[in-house]
């Protein structure tokens, strides 16, 4: 049973050769994508009765499905994978550095970042709210990290932000702040990977087989931005750099 494809899998006909899927497929499709669980009774009636595939009729099933508490799952499994925030615990920033870091803390950033997603999907918001937005989600432990006044209570709640913070988007949450570091300083080529991967759809080249044995001098170097500069200085290592560090930074 448990090598059975009809077990592991969603096993349905050709919907290619068919060009479209049956009802009860796209009920089966939407309950597993936006749920993680098998159809209710509504989507398999509306499936029976040839009714789901109806325009209308999907897109209030779409925002039924979202607006139910079992959304949180694909909320959390989406941006999990999306923005990496299944990493958050990759690295452990170092306690000298960073004594306000805690679980308390933690949890916070992530809240943010996945309530602030889910708000665009239920409001439909145009999407350029991911880099430039004038709201997010904070709670009061949040709100001290950031130093945004006037925030109180562990509930994380919509707040409105100043023109000049530079909070609003994703790039400005601890969460990805924290995916994209590496517990001591920051990464601008592991942030620029992440921005052209995760937002931009362009993930650069794998590095070359042979990238470990090349060192540029770095000597004479006091930043990192000094440092990721003399990489360009190797053709080799400037293939890649000279794409991933500019968004990086």
């Amino acid at each position: 049973m448990l090598t059975s494809r009809n077990f592991i899998y969603l096993v349905e006909g050709d919907p290619v050769a068919r060009k479209r899927l049956t009802d009860s497929e796209l009920a089966s499709r939407l309950s597993y994508f936006l749920w993680r669980s098998p159809p209710d009774e509504e989507l398999l009636r509306l499936a029976s009765e040839g009714r789901l595939s109806e325009t209308d009729t999907l897109s209030a099933q779409v925002d039924r499905l979202l607006a139910d508490k079992k959304s949180q799952l694909f909320i959390h499994e989406f941006t999990d994978q999306w923005f990496e925030l299944d990493q958050i615990d990759a690295t452990t920033p170092d306690i000298k550095l960073y004594p306000e870091y805690d679980d308390v803390l933690r949890r916070a950033m992530l809240a943010e970042t996945r309530e602030f997603f889910s708000y665009l999907l239920k409001e439909n918001l145009p999407i350029h709210n991911l880099i430039d937005s004038d709201f997010t989600f904070l709670n009061r432990r949040l709100a001290e990290h950031y130093d945004i006044k006037g925030v109180f209570g562990e509930t994380m709640r919509k707040v409105s932000l100043d023109a000049s913070s530079p909070r609003g988007g994703i790039l400005g949450h601890a969460s990805i702040a924290k995916v994209t570091a590496n517990g001591s300083v920051t990464t601008p080529v592991k942030r620029g990977n992440f921005i052209l991967t995760h937002v931009l759809g362009l993930p650069p080249n794998p590095p070359p087989p042979d990238i470990a044995t090349i060192e540029p001098d770095t000597r004479g170097t006091t930043t990192i931005r000094q440092m990721l500069l003399k990489h360009q200085s190797v053709e080799t290592c400037a293939r890649c750099h000279q794409h991933i560090d500019p968004p990086g930074f």
